[in-house]
């Protein structure tokens, strides 16, 4: 039987304690069961801060939450709160499914990865690194139909799931378009996976003036732009295994729209470091 719920407002690190988005305490006054249903498995809406809230059941989700700024709900005999609490060992669990999430998009719980891939190379004694993600089909867990007879005034673009079904897919990269450019990561002689350990990179910040300049282009809602990026390696302890965090902003360029207005995270699991070049 699931023990009661816990609701708050989930912290960047997940160390830290979960914030109500209600009042700034540790729990939320609204029980989960008070919540709205909604069309979303484990996402439910609250009447009074006007906000998703999303079950969550582990650190990784809790950390990805934090990035989106999102309000969460712990089951008291979840995988993060036998952690934390210290109630028990937690269980070994299955891996967590590599996703990224578009803020404010007609799908809140995110997109699966299809595809990622990380590669180093070597310029001028330096290491550079590559990446390539591309997500499934935006559809591709949950269809949103919308009656074909009426007209459906979306605010924007980026609001309205049709415009996104047009574009099928997301990739984002530094070599699906080009050569590739990559970013540098530090000196040849000074590499190895404990630098790289909790490394926080950050790219195209402020963007380039020219968007052709910019180390990652993106296919979202036609070829658009992204910029602002952060991205973290953490290692998994003993293994040349990474968890990586990547957040940015995207600009809907194909529109017409140069402003760095929407906010994605993506969180991959148990990715192998490259090998780096002799």
């Amino acid at each position: 039987m699931k023990k009661s719920i816990r609701i708050g407002r989930a912290p960047v690190d997940p160390q830290a304690p979960s914030r109500s988005a209600h009042d700034g305490s540790l729990s939320c006054p609204k029980p989960w069961d008070a919540l709205e249903e909604t069309s979303t498995p484990g996402v439910r809406y609250c009447s009074d801060c006007r906000k998703n809230v999303f079950q969550v059941d582990t650190t990784e989700e809790v950390r990805e939450a934090g990035l989106l700024d999102r309000c969460i709900a712990i089951a008291d005999d979840s995988a993060y709160a036998r952690t934390h609490d210290g109630a028990t060992k937690t269980p070994p669990m299955t891996r967590p499914q590599d996703r990224i999430h578009f803020a404010g998009n007609p799908w809140p719980e995110g997109h699966p990865v299809k595809e990622f891939r990380w590669t180093a190379s070597v310029r001028n004694n330096e290491v550079w690194f590559d990446l390539h993600l591309r997500s499934e089909d935006y559809d591709a867990e949950r269809e949103i139909d919308e009656p074909e007879d009426e007209d459906i005034d979306h605010p924007s673009d980026w609001d309205a799931p049709g415009v996104w079904n047009n574009y099928h897919r997301c990739t984002l990269s530094s070599t699906a378009w080009g050569d590739g450019g990559g970013f540098a990561v530090c000196a040849l002689p000074d590499f190895s996976l404990a630098r790289l350990d909790g490394l926080e990179v950050s790219i195209d910040l402020p963007p380039p003036d020219d968007r052709e300049d910019n180390v990652f282009h993106i296919y979202l809602l036609g070829h658009d732009a992204a910029a602002h990026h952060r991205i973290r390696f953490d290692r998994i302890a003993g293994t040349d295994r990474f968890h990586i965090t990547w957040t940015g902003k995207i600009a809907l360029a194909y529109a017409g729209d140069y402003e760095y207005r929407y906010d994605f995270s993506a969180r991959l699991h148990d990715v192998e470091a490259p090998r780096i070049p002799a």
